[in-house]
């Protein structure tokens, strides 16, 4: 998992 900014619009755990 990371951290960024983007993924979900705001910052958001990114699963893919």
């Amino acid at each position: 998992m990371e951290l960024i900014t983007g993924a979900t619009g705001i910052v958001g755990i990114h699963l893919l």
